[in-house]
């Protein structure tokens, strides 16, 4: 095996090596963030009135206690699932980004009203909850 051919296949072998680091640091990345955006979602009390169907989670039951929070019942909230964010969102003259940090921080209003509950986490978890929801968005509205 000449110098070269060696070089040639130690470099392959390198960069396969390398490739599949960088494969397994992002599915934990993924996985490190999914964590940390639920831990916020819950943290921020968002669960008392929206579900998030992707990860099988329903709001709190209502105060009554007979709603499940599946919005199916009469007295469940009627706060959206937020495992798609709606066309008003996604379609606003705003980016996506900014209507939900501008509604979170009641500086806008949406059918007329402001968001029930101000946004009151670090300016690190508001980047997570909002990447991590409109991320959810974007997986939901592929084919």
């Amino acid at each position: 095996m000449t110098k070269l051919s060696f070089l040639k296949s130690a470099l392959f072998l390198g960069m396969g090596f390398l490739f599949l680091t960088l494969l397994k640091t992002e599915n934990t990345w993924g996985a490190d963030q999914k964590s940390k955006f639920l831990e916020i979602f819950k943290k921020q009390e968002c669960t008392k009135c929206h579900s998030l169907k992707a990860y099988n989670m329903a709001p709190a039951p209502t105060e009554k206690g007979k709603g499940d929070g599946w919005g199916d019942e009469e007295d469940d909230i009627e706060a959206p699932d937020l495992s798609k964010l709606s066309d008003k969102v996604m379609k606003a003259d705003l980016k996506p980004d900014e209507y939900i940090r501008k509604f979170l921080k009641k500086q806008l209003k949406r059918d007329g009203k402001k968001h029930k509950h101000m946004f009151k986490g670090t300016d690190a978890e508001f980047k997570i909850l909002i990447d991590h929801l409109l991320a959810l968005t974007k997986k939901s509205s592929k084919p």
